[in-house]
């Protein structure tokens, strides 16, 4: 009887899990954290599931940190609070997936650790090094998994190395790269991560010339639609990201007309 109720148990939190994951896509990080929160080690018996849920604890702790850095706030108590959970359960769930051997668990916990170390570098609680290192532990083991999510997530997170090593060229080709694969094996979340990462890279190098050509500005201006017309589709106006990309969606399309004095030509 009980081992009947710890595999509902388990299936209910694979679930919330997905519900989870909506939540956060509509940035409702309260609702994911406060749905994961109904579920723990006590009562779940599968260890993979256990560890999963803890992961995604600390990406809603990960995304409450990005979110409240947008706004500008990097080193408040709140934040710092976030981070260091975020990262506590990033390492537990590192522990299992290595003891474990569970590949796509590792893939997905390395590319946490190189988002959260960038973070930490714009909170001067880390180095570009250290986030570059867990982008080599990805490279070493995706080559016996070969799922086109994981090579998305593979050159996001070269690209958010390679901004901050200020290779933005190199980062571009990753994005790039990263969209198409997106685009041909219908992943719009992963392609639209691609189009937020390249039009804010161009937003923050308007000014480099070397950089931010008329070729690569008309391009990121092309993303930029992309990534607006997904999160229109969700049918929320209020969402965050959907204002975040309108935005400099703005800043992109004033900068293309102070160029020209006319508008990009859009395909």
């Amino acid at each position: 009887m009980r081992q009947k109720e710890n595999a509902v148990y388990d299936e209910a939190c694979r679930s919330a899990l997905r519900l989870g994951a909506m939540y956060r896509e509509m940035t409702r990080f309260k609702d994911a954290i406060d749905l994961y929160d109904e579920f723990n080690d006590k009562t779940l018996s599968n260890r993979q599931t256990y560890f999963r849920l803890l992961m995604n604890k600390g990406i809603i702790y990960k995304n409450m940190v990005q979110n409240a850095m947008f706004y500008g706030e990097i080193k408040s108590e709140s934040n710092l609070t976030n981070y260091f959970q975020a990262k506590k359960n990033y390492e537990e769930t590192l522990g299992y997936a290595q003891n474990a051997d569970d590949v796509k668990l590792l893939l997905e916990i390395y590319a946490e650790f190189v988002e959260l170390d960038c973070i930490a570098y714009y909170m001067d609680l880390g180095t570009i090094s250290e986030a570059e290192r867990w982008a080599k532990e990805i490279d070493i083991i995706l080559p016996g998994y070969k799922v086109p999510g994981m090579r998305i997530l593979r050159n996001l997170m070269w690209a958010r190395v390679f901004i901050l090593k200020c290779e933005l060229d190199n980062a571009f080709r990753c994005l790039k790269e990263g969209f198409e694969i997106g685009r041909k094996f219908s992943l719009p979340f992963y392609s639209t991560d691609c189009c937020n990462l390249i039009t804010g890279m161009m937003c923050n190098a308007i000014r480099d010339t070397a950089f931010a050509t008329d070729e690569n500005l008309l391009e990121a201006i092309r993303y930029g639609n992309y990534a607006i017309s997904y999160y229109r589709q969700l049918g929320v106006e209020s969402h965050r990201y959907l204002h975040d990309s309108i935005e400099k969606q703005d800043k992109l399309l004033a900068e293309w007309r102070t160029r020209h004095d006319s508008e990009p030509e859009l395909i």
